[in-house]
């Protein structure tokens, strides 16, 4: 039911209007008449009305002036004016403050009642839409924990979109990354103490819901999601010139965190990562951190320990003397090599004095710089699932050196092998798209080079993948693609051979017929004359 307002100073005005609305508008319902501006404002007020008609010329405050206070106070209100006063300044003021239609009087029924019945379907398509935006509002509420967990996840596993989307992307859900510091809070003692999957679940949230009060003033701006089956992740802003009072804002509220969870008997370490100045760097302070919580749960239950306080340049130094030739390594399919460049490096590792916590963030940074390299040019997204955070995690919770080098194994011959089908792949399409192109254009004078453009790759580098893959050299199967349709044409029409020559990619006639000789050991007219007597019987 849309509520109508009408105002105006003539009583039979007044009335033949009720009457007119009540018998042709069911859904309209008249909650009041005015015989003022006054009274209309007044009205409008008590009984917040969908429409109003709106008289100018009244006692005291004129319709214009009500239109204008009412329209401050309720925009979604839609007045209509109904007037006999036909002055462009009217219609011009009456437009500037909102009115929806200025109708002169005398109207026409019909022409008033439209008039009403458009505001009316206006007004419900308005109601429609904001039924429509508290639904997606509502279904988006619902899915935010997924989103914000998603976008965590590819934040510090590295697999997240362009700096720029990304940064739309944020902005639209509320959420600030750039710049800030990343803590990890791990669940140490209750892990140990796990009786049944449930009574973690109820820990687990407990320990969610007292990181959730503690950074409470700051939620609006701080994103906490929980990571691993223990672990949870706080990004949390800092502007470049507080970096040193952000962090010891950090620690106070890790040891705040400590010190409640600790009354509910449940033991944690704390880690905090090195200070990150875009969302590129998110997933470094993500293993800073990381390593550092994996040395606060060394250092006994419920400590806590920054990335400041470790020797992270450590973990650049051992990596950056791998990566690159190792890159190199395979791409080049050198796997005798690369096994043994990975052999001595490993041995490096295991025998330098950087602590646990520190050998699995060397292995973990070179894991993810080949990740990064091998998924940048993949586009098949699950497959390089192989650096998930169940793999990461099995690195991070390995009890040995040993255990450690069997995972670090495991997922490196996962990489490689990705690289091996990636390359398999893209020859199989390159050799696919060739063969296409050729099947498409024999007809014409068409050469290596030419198909090497074709599927952007260089002629000796096709040369030789047609070859392996198809078995046979590149003119080879030109001149057979030729040959096979020079054969059908003699075989199935009255064709002459220059025409036929013309069409199979020869311009010289001659040379055709002496190829085609050389290849099926008769001439074109021997070969039409033997086989196209058989294909006849």
């Amino acid at each position: 039911m849309y509520k109508i307002l009408i105002s105006d100073d003539e009583y039979l005005e007044r009335t033949a209007l009720n009457h007119m609305i009540n018998r042709n508008l069911p859904q309209a319902e008249i909650v009041g008449e005015a015989k003022n501006g006054e009274q209309a404002v007044e009205l409008a007020r008590k009984y917040k009305p969908d429409i109003i008609l709106m008289d100018i010329k009244m006692p005291g405050k004129s319709g214009l002036e009500a239109a204008r206070e009412i329209n401050e106070n309720r925009p979604e209100t839609k007045i209509i004016i109904v007037t006999a006063f036909d002055y462009f300044e009217y219609a011009q003021n009456a437009l500037q403050i909102g009115v929806v239609e200025y109708l002169l009087k005398p109207v026409r029924p019909q022409t008033l009642l439209q008039t009403l019945q458009n505001c009316i379907d206006s007004l419900n398509n308005e109601r429609n839409l904001l039924l429509e935006n508290k639904r997606i509002k509502n279904q988006l509420s619902q899915l935010w924990p997924y989103v914000k967990t998603s976008l965590v996840y590819d934040l510090i596993s590295g697999n997240s979109m362009c700096e720029k989307e990304l940064i739309e992307h944020t902005d639209n859900l509320g959420i600030d990354l750039t710049p800030g510091i990343l803590m990890i809070i791990g669940i140490e003692r209750s892990v140990n103490q796990l009786i049944n999957g449930l009574e973690f679940r109820t820990i687990r949230q407990k320990v969610f819901e007292i990181i959730q009060d503690i950074f409470l003033p700051d939620s609006s701006s701080i994103l906490i999601n929980p990571i691993m089956v223990n672990k949870f992740v706080v990004l949390i802003p800092c502007n470049t010139v507080f970096v040193d009072e952000r962090y010891k804002y950090c620690e106070r509220k890790g040891q705040v965190i400590i010190q409640r969870l600790y009354r509910e008997n449940i033991a944690v370490s704390i880690g905090i990562g090195n200070y990150y100045k875009d969302p590129g760097m998110i997933q470094q302070s993500y293993l800073e951190a990381l390593s550092a919580e994996r040395s606060a749960a060394f250092a006994g239950e419920n400590a806590l320990v920054s990335c400041s306080q470790m020797k992270i340049n450590k973990i650049a130094e051992f990596v950056d003397e791998i990566k690159i030739e190792l890159l190199e390594l395979i791409y080049a399919e050198d796997w005798r090599e690369t096994s043994r460049v990975l052999d001595a490096w490993w041995d490096r590792i295991r025998n330098s004095n950087l602590g646990e916590p520190l050998q699995k963030a060397c292995i973990l940074e070179l894991l993810i710089v080949l990740y990064h390299e091998v998924a940048a040019a993949e586009s098949n997204n699950k497959s390089m699932a192989v650096l998930s955070l169940t793999t990461i995690e099995n690195l991070i919770n390995s009890n040995s050196i040993d255990e450690l080098g069997e995972y670090f194994n495991e997922t490196i011959n996962e990489i490689i092998e990705i690289v091996k089908a990636r390359k398999n792949n893209s020859i199989a399409s390159t050799v696919k798209k060739s063969r296409a192109f050729i099947s498409a254009n024999f007809s014409k004078d068409i050469t290596l080079e030419d198909v090497a453009n074709y599927v952007h790759v260089s002629p000796s580098y096709l040369s030789r993948i047609f070859s392996k893959e198809v078995g046979i050299p590149f003119k080879r199967y030109l001149v057979n693609v030729r040959l096979s349709h020079a054969k059908k044409l003699l075989l199935t029409t009255s064709m002459p051979i220059n025409e036929i020559a013309l069409k199979t990619g020869y311009q010289d006639t001659s040379y055709f017929c002496r190829i085609f000789k050389q290849e099926e050991g008769l001439c074109t007219k021997e070969y039409r004359i033997k086989y196209g007597q058989k294909l006849a019987n």
